[in-house]
């Protein structure tokens, strides 16, 4: 796990008591191997995680 990323933090994310912010959600993206793409628009909002192929 990356430092600094506790299990507590992530549960306070899976369970929406939290807004994270982008330095959290850089560390979650790089602990999980994935990219994070965010797309808002006038009506849209997306945010999409994708893993990466294992090494």
């Amino acid at each position: 796990m990356e430092p600094g990323l506790t299990q507590a933090k992530i549960s306070r994310v899976e369970g929406a008591d939290t807004i994270p912010i982008l330095s959290l959600l850089r560390r979650l993206t790089l602990a999980l191997n994935a990219s994070l793409n965010i797309a808002l628009d006038d009506d849209h909002e997306e945010v999409t995680f994708t893993a990466h192929p294992a090494a």
